[in-house]
């Protein structure tokens, strides 16, 4: 459910910027947009946890990051250099695309009617104050501590430089085909990460598992 409401809010968003009228609507609806994306960025492991057995989340895990290189990727070959100029400038493609998301998000809705998670009957129900809860364990904990900076600083990095980076190459001169195709190589390069490190999981013997209560004790 969580999943296809982001997709509801960032496909709504999404088109929705076609028509900002200013820069302060425009912000608005990117944040808006950023909204529904954490939802589905978020979403997508506990699914994947939900629906899958231990030994076959990381397999799993690691085809939906593969994807999501594969739209990055994409986006920045064909949005600006091709579907700009085909489609008439960036406001169609904002609105064409953030359509696209919208069907998909219908799709998504249609197809998990059916699927119940295995642990959809825990009992567990959501409060302010089990997030409260489940947030101080998290921050208690050091390597999770570690690992909740570690995601903050690529968000920022992903989102500041990726995000801009066609945009700081026309700025030097650089062609927008060609901006956008070595933006593409950068985010490959994510992809080749994301194969190498369950590689070198099961390879080095060091990277083993260590529960929580080791790691507070």
């Amino acid at each position: 459910m969580g999943v296809g409401l982001g997709l509801l809010i960032f496909g709504a968003a999404g088109a929705a910027r076609g028509f900002a009228p200013d820069f302060p609507w425009m912000l608005a609806l990117t944040l808006l947009v950023g909204v529904g994306a954490t939802g589905i960025t978020f979403g997508l492991p506990k699914l994947v946890a939900a629906l899958f057995p231990p030994e076959r989340i990381g397999s799993a895990s690691t085809v939906y990051v593969l994807g999501s290189y594969a739209g990055s990727a994409s986006a920045f070959a064909i949005g600006r250099p091709v579907l700009g100029p085909a489609l008439g400038g960036w406001r169609p493609v904002f609105v064409r695309s953030g359509l696209a998301v919208l069907a998909f998000a219908v799709v998504w809705f249609l197809g998990t009617a059916r699927i119940t998670p295995r642990d959809a009957d825990d009992g567990r129900t959501f409060s302010i104050g089990s997030l409260r809860e489940d947030a101080g364990r998290v921050l208690s904990n050091r390597s999770m501590a570690l690992l909740v900076a570690i995601g903050t600083a690529y968000l920022l990095v992903n989102h500041g430089l990726q995000g801009w980076l066609v945009t700081v190459f026309e700025s030097r001169g650089v062609r927008p085909a060609l901006a956008g195709l070595t933006t593409t190589v950068l985010v490959a390069g994510q992809a080749v990460g994301a194969l190498s490190i369950p590689l070198y999981r099961i390879d080095c013997p060091r990277a083993g598992r260590r529960s929580f209560s080791r790691e507070r004790s």
